[in-house]
């Protein structure tokens, strides 16, 4: 089995148990034992996802084949959405209102993935590339709202339930979004691509919005 071979098949697999775990957290008692262990579960599988997505991106890269180069990037732009969604979601419920206590690596995974997106902003304006614009606005405001509560400027004392929500939502929306983009060609849906891409994030989009605006003001009722 070649390297390649071997990251597909280890993305599949925790792209797979991401799938299969996403909704446990969201329908389960909020704080207890089952949303507690099925969210790791779900954290450490989208965090394969992304250290694999990594690692293809960066071997399609240095593999001297040009053709492949934008997918790559465009890859490596999703897994740190990813990535940086679960890890804030993590920081989140650890930090709760102790913001001053972040490490310089919570401020890192934000900032980063704001700069990766003006990057991706750019490269879809050059390009006129619709998917690369659509997810350059998703990643600055995947990275906008953590670096405000990172910062101290929340808009509520319920903040950091906003982030903890809003970040694993983001996460299970790409989680989402694989499995549709994935199996879509097999299901005769490949003329609808780019609905495929983008829709999960609308309509989750627009359902964390929601929830968001009702944690911020009303909260959650306390972990025991």
């Amino acid at each position: 089995m070649s390297g390649i071979s071997l990251l597909l098949g280890i993305h599949v697999v925790c792209g797979t148990l991401a799938l299969s775990s996403l909704l446990i957290p969201f329908l389960s008692k909020w704080g207890g034992t089952i949303h507690r262990r099925a969210g790791w579960l779900f954290s450490l599988a989208m965090g394969g996802v992304s250290l694999t997505a990594w690692a293809l991106s960066t071997i399609c890269l240095v593999d001297g084949i040009a053709g492949n180069d934008a997918d790559a990037i465009f890859l490596a732009h999703v897994g740190l959405l990813s990535g940086s969604s679960v890890w804030m979601g993590l920081r989140a419920a650890r930090l709760k209102h102790n913001v001053d206590q972040r490490r310089w690596t919570d401020v890192a995974w934000p900032g980063s993935l704001l700069l990766s997106s003006a990057g991706i902003f750019i490269a879809g304006i050059l390009s006129g590339d619709i998917l690369w614009i659509i997810f350059s606005v998703i990643g600055a405001l995947g990275a906008i709202g953590p670096l405000r509560y990172l910062l101290g400027r929340g808009d509520s004392r319920n903040e950091w339930m906003v982030q903890h929500l809003g970040s694993m939502g983001t996460g299970a929306i790409s989680a989402v979004t694989a499995f549709l983009v994935v199996n879509g060609q097999g299901w005769g849906l490949g003329g609808f691509a780019i609905v495929l891409w983008i829709a999960p994030g609308i309509f989750g989009g627009i359902a964390l919005s929601l929830l968001g605006a009702r944690v911020r003001k009303h909260g959650l009722a306390s972990p025991r």
